[in-house]
């Protein structure tokens, strides 16, 4: 069984696929535990849309159709736009059983769409920011989610601005890389 930390830096598309490969639930609870960890903060941005629902309520449902679903998943580097539309789909079945109690001030795909814009680009980046090293993904994390300046930043290390921009730079050069791997390993595998 894998350890925790050595699963931090495993790619999210090599995750899904031990996942998807493992031969009993005691195997795949690590990866499941993993998957969770890294993408349960976008689930919480999404609750914020049904708030009339508990919190675990929520999550339980989001993660048990993902589990359920992902034997259908072909190609592991597509999981994050897989759990997006799991988490879409909870979104909108909360609404129009809402919906039938009483009348909606906003339309489902207003809704939807404010769900999507608060979670789209954040789950990309917290996908590929999994696969940095501290202390580029605080970096990267505090600037592109948080929108904090680079002296905020330094600020919170103690570093210094100059730092902090070319660690961030670095980090981008990472994921840039990571990115046009998987991008060209898609590719090959729509080929076959």
């Amino acid at each position: 069984m894998p350890a925790d930390e050595e699963l931090r830096h495993v790619p999210i598309a090599d995750l899904v696929g031990r996942l998807q490969s493992a031969s009993s639930p005691e195997d795949s609870s690590p990866y499941f535990a993993e998957i969770i960890r890294r993408f349960e903060p976008l689930l919480r941005k999404a609750w914020r849309r049904v708030p009339w629902i508990d919190y675990a309520d929520f999550a339980q449902d989001a993660f048990m159709r993902l589990f359920r679903s992902l034997p259908r998943l072909k190609v592991p580097a597509a999981f994050p736009g897989f759990f997006h539309a799991i988490m879409l789909s909870v979104v909108a079945d909360l609404w129009r059983h809402r919906s039938e109690e009483e009348p909606l001030s906003d339309s489902l795909a207003e809704i939807l769409a404010a769900v999507e814009e608060a979670t789209q680009s954040e789950l990309v980046l917290r996908s590929y920011a999994e696969l940095l090293d501290e202390p580029e993904r605080t970096i990267v994390l505090l600037d592109l989610i948080e929108g904090c300046s680079s002296e905020e930043i330094a600020a919170r290390l103690g570093w210094t601005a100059g730092g902090v921009r070319s660690a961030k730079s670095r980090a981008l050069r990472q994921l840039r890389k990571q990115i046009e791997a998987e991008a060209d390993a898609l590719e090959k595998n729509h080929r076959r």
